[in-house]
C-alpha cells in the first residue's frame, strides 16, 4: 500500500470515530451476519427434525419457511456487501432500515407457523436497530413496519393451512409484543437522536468541528478541529468557562470586546514564526474560542525534559526565530506577557524542521490581568519567567519579553531554570533580588563567553541594563561565534534520529493533502488529405 492510500485510510478511520452514521456501518454488517447465522442454525435444525434426526420441539419445515430463510439469508449477504461499498453512510444505513423490515418478515414466518407462547423474537429484532443513528421518523416508520410483519406471516401461514387462525388473545401476544417493542425502539431512537444531534452541535464551532482533543491546562483545552469545507486542519483554543462565569453583564460585553481586538490585532502578525489564527469567537453558552494553525512538532519544555540541555549553537538558531516573532509584536505594541518553554513551539513547517513559533500571543494573559480575573494582588505571568519589574510592580513592556526569552535560553543551555524555589513566591522574589550565575557554570555543554554575557544581559534586573529591543538581542546573537553552525542539515538529521514520528506524521500531512500533478495530454496528429496536390 502506497503512503498516499495509508494516509487516506488513516483519515477516513478518523472520520468514521467521529461521524456516527460512519460509525454504525459496521454495526449493521454485524446484524446482518447475526441474521445469517441464526437463518443456517434454523434451517439446519429444522430439516433434522423433519426427518426425525433430531427431537427437539421444532415445527416441521414447510416451504415458506424454507422461502423465508433463503430470503432472509439472501437479504443479509446484499446488506454486507453494500456496507463495503463506497456509498455514503448515510445511504447504507437507508439500505439498513429495508434490511430491517425484511429481515423481521422472515423472521416472523419461522416462529409464527406455531402458536408456541414467548416474547416474539422479531421484537428483539426491531430492539436492536436503535443501535443505528437514523432520524426518529424514519426510525418509526421502519420499526412498525417490522412489527407489521408478525400478522402478515400468521395469515400467509393461515391461507396455507399451516396453522388455525388465532382466536384467543393470549395467540395474538406476539402481535402486541412487536408493537410495543417498535413504540420503544422509537423513543429510544427519538431520545438518541436528540442527544446526537446535541453533540454535534457541541462539536462544531462556526466552520470548524472538534475532532479530538490534543491537550489542556488551567486556562482551557486545545482541540484539532477540521474545516467543514476545507481540507486544512487546525486547532481550536476554548478558553475555560470558569473565567467569566463570575463577571457580570457588563463586564463580559467587555471581555468579548477585548477577546474581539486581541485576537484581531494577532491576526494581523504576519511574521512566519507567530503562530497564525484564522477565526474566533464564542460557543452558545459564551464560551470563547480561538482557531490556528494546527502545528507538528513539539515545544522546548518537552524538549528539554525529554532530550536534556540544547547545544549553544542551536539554541542560537532557535533564539534568532523567535526574537523576529517578538520584534514584529512589539512594533504593533503587543506584548507576550508569558514567553516561556511551553509557548516556543519548534515544528515541521513544509520541508523545514526546527522552526520556531510562538504561542499565545497577547491573548489570554491580556485577558487575565486587564478584565480582573486573577484575584486581587496577583502577578500575570509564569513566575519562573517573570521580569523584576513585573513581579514587584507588575509593570510590563516590550523588555519583560526580552527577560523572560532570556530565562528560556538559560533553561535550554543548562536544564535548569534560572532560580530554583519551593513556592511561586520564593520564585518571584529570587528574580526581584538575586544575581543568576553565568549558564557555563552550571552546565556540562560548552557555552561560548559571548553567549554568557547575552544571556546576562537579558537577565538583568534593571529594564534599561538589558538589550531594549528584540532587533537588537537577534543582532547580539548573530555576533556570536560558533565553530560549527545550526543549519537544517544538522536540524533534520537530529529529527530523524530522536523524533522521526514527527518527522513521518508532517510529510503524511503534506502527502494527504497534496493534489496529483495535472496530466498533460498530447495533440493529436493533424491528418493532411494529400491526395490531389
Amino acid at each position: 500500500m502506497s503512503l498516499r492510500q495509508r494516509t487516506t485510510s488513516r483519515r477516513a478511520a478518523s472520520e468514521s470515530s467521529t461521524d456516527p452514521s460512519a460509525a454504525a456501518v459496521p454495526r449493521l454488517a454485524a446484524l446482518a451476519g447475526v441474521l445469517t447465522f441464526i437463518a443456517v442454525v434454523y434451517a439446519i435444525s429444522t430439516t433434522l427434525v423433519h426427518f426425525d434426526i433430531l427431537s427437539i420441539p421444532f415445527p416441521h419445515s414447510t416451504a415458506i419457511n424454507y422461502a423465508g430463510i433463503g430470503v432472509g439469508v439472501v437479504a443479509a449477504l446484499v446488506m454486507i456487501g453494500i456496507t463495503r461499498t463506497k456509498l455514503s453512510p448515510e445511504r447504507i444505513l437507508a439500505f439498513g432500515l429495508w434490511f430491517q423490515v425484511i429481515g423481521g418478515l422472515c423472521i416472523s414466518i419461522a416462529e409464527q407457523q406455531s402458536t408456541r407462547p414467548g416474547v416474539p423474537l422479531v421484537s428483539i429484532w426491531i430492539l436492536t436497530f436503535t443501535l443505528l443513528p437514523v432520524s426518529p421518523h424514519r426510525a418509526a416508520f421502519a420499526a412498525f413496519a417490522t412489527a407489521a410483519t408478525v400478522p402478515i406471516a400468521i395469515m400467509a401461514h393461515v391461507a396455507l393451512g399451516n396453522r388455525e387462525l388465532p382466536t384467543s388473545g393470549m395467540e395474538w401476544l406476539p402481535l402486541l409484543g412487536a408493537v410495543v417493542a417498535a413504540h420503544i425502539s422509537s423513543f429510544i431512537t427519538r431520545v438518541m437522536y436528540g442527544l446526537g444531534r446535541q453533540a454535534e452541535q457541541a462539536r462544531r464551532l462556526g466552520a470548524y468541528e472538534l475532532i479530538e482533543e490534543l491537550g489542556h491546562g488551567g486556562m482551557g483545552e486545545v482541540w484539532r478541529a477540521q474545516h467543514h469545507s476545507l481540507i486544512r486542519p487546525a486547532a481550536v483554543k476554548l478558553l475555560r468557562r470558569e473565567l467569566t462565569s463570575r463577571l457580570s453583564a457588563t463586564e463580559r460585553e467587555a471581555l468579548n470586546a477585548r477577546f474581539q481586538r486581541e485576537v484581531q490585532a494577532t491576526a494581523m502578525l504576519t511574521s512566519p514564526h507567530t503562530i497564525a489564527v484564522f477565526d474566533f469567537g464564542h460557543t452558545h453558552d459564551g464560551t470563547l474560542y480561538y482557531v490556528m494553525e494546527l502545528l507538528h512538532g513539539l515545544d522546548v519544555e518537552s524538549l528539554v525534559e525529554k532530550h536534556g540541555p540544547v547545544p549553544a549553537e542551536r539554541v542560537i538558531y532557535l533564539l534568532r526565530q523567535a526574537c523576529d516573532s517578538l520584534a514584529e509584536a512589539h512594533r504593533r505594541n503587543l506584548i507576550h506577557r508569558d514567553v516561556k518553554p511551553a509557548n516556543i513551539y519548534l515544528c515541521a513547517v513544509g520541508l523545514k524542521v526546527d522552526f520556531v513559533k510562538i504561542l499565545d500571543f497577547g491573548l489570554v494573559r491580556d485577558l487575565r490581568s486587564d478584565m480582573r480575573l486573577t484575584s486581587e494582588g496577583s502577578v500575570s505571568g509564569t513566575p519562573a519567567y517573570l521580569a523584576p519589574e513585573a513581579a514587584a510592580h507588575n509593570q510590563f513592556d516590550a523588555r519583560g519579553d526580552i527577560y523572560a526569552l532570556g530565562c528560556v535560553a538559560y533553561f535550554m543551555l543548562t536544564g535548569q531554570l534560572v532560580f530554583e524555589a519551593e513556592t511561586s513566591a520564593g520564585m518571584i522574589a529570587a528574580h526581584i533580588r538575586d544575581q543568576p550565575a553565568a549558564p557555563s557554570k552550571r552546565s556540562e555543554l560548552p557555552i561560548p563567553p559571548a553567549l554568557d554575557e547575552v544571556v546576562l544581559a537579558c537577565l538583568a534586573k534593571k529594564p534599561e541594563d538589558r538589550p531594549q529591543t528584540a532587533e537588537e538581542l537577534q543582532e547580539l546573537l548573530n555576533a556570536i561565534p560558533v565553530a560549527t553552525p545550526w543549519n537544517q542539515t544538522r536540524a533534520l538529521g537530529w529529527w530523524s534520529v530522536n523524533v522521526p514520528a514527527l518527522v513521518e506524521s508532517a510529510c503524511k500531512e503534506c502527502d494527504a493533502h497534496a493534489s496529483p500533478p495535472p496530466v498533460r495530454r498530447r495533440p493529436a496528429p493533424v491528418v493532411r488529405d494529400t491526395v490531389g496536390l
